[in-house]
């Protein structure tokens, strides 16, 4: 589109610039998740984000996590706390999923986010811990196999299976 027709619409207040080469519609509402995935590809929402994203939780967090890999810079952001890990754990569960404005962005899937959980386990909300942890070993979704695994490549099969025991 041209820019010329754009800074036409933008004059007429019929769309307002979000980011270099992003425009919304003015009576539609922000998609901060969007927003910040499109300048920030890299990404991918973690932690209590992902709980938030995949309907496990329904607090609201007045931070983004985010988890990027070790050698990518990425925007800094007074709401958002960003995670680095290794090539390795960073591809792990990574899918894309709907946000509550209808958009997709890239999530890490419930596997992941319980080894994360599990892995930094003093820095995450006990309440928030607990609560996820008693959903997933209820769920009739939870893929044991996967989750297996992503706990082998990232070092924490035994604190997972610690975790999980009295619950299963």
């Amino acid at each position: 589109m041209s820019t010329v027709y754009l800074n036409r619409m933008v004059k007429r207040n019929e769309i307002e610039p979000v980011a270099r080469g992003l425009y919304k519609q003015v009576d539609v509402a922000w998609d901060d998740f969007f927003i910040y995935q499109y300048l920030n590809p890299k990404a991918v929402f973690s932690y209590e984000t992902a709980l938030a994203l995949h309907g496990v939780s329904d607090k609201v967090f007045s931070q983004m996590n985010v988890t990027v890999p070790r050698h990518v810079k990425i925007r800094k952001d007074s709401n958002v706390i960003a995670h680095y890990e290794r090539d390795e754990q960073y591809s792990l569960g990574i899918m894309s999923i709907a946000t509550p404005c209808g958009n997709r962005v890239n999530v890490y899937n419930l596997e992941k986010t319980l080894c994360d959980f599990i892995k930094h386990r003093s820095s995450m909300d006990p309440e928030e811990y607990v609560k996820f942890l008693r959903f997933y070993a209820a769920s009739s979704s939870k893929d044991l196999a996967l989750l297996g695994a992503y706990a082998t490549a990232m070092g924490i099969s035994e604190k997972v299976r610690n975790a999980l025991e009295v619950l299963l």
